[in-house]
């Protein structure tokens, strides 16, 4: 699904990743490594173009969410 994203979005969009945290619970290796694993992968297929917005990832306060990372 991230590559067909991919087509669609333009600068200034923004995705967000949930489940992220299924890495931290220990449960993202039964789903085939998660949506973390799917964005590093996805990252390195278009280094130019996407990358985490640190800015919001903690911004309210470190991972308070489901979206790690995402």
């Amino acid at each position: 699904m991230l590559r067909q994203l991919a087509d669609w979005m333009q600068p200034g969009d923004l995705l967000v990743m949930e489940d992220g945290v299924l890495d931290d619970l220990g449960l993202s290796e039964r789903d085939g490594g998660g949506p973390n694993r799917a964005l590093r992968e996805f990252f390195s297929e278009h280094p130019d173009c996407f990358r985490v917005d640190r800015d919001l990832c903690d911004l309210f306060d470190r991972n308070a969410n489901y979206a790690p990372n995402g």
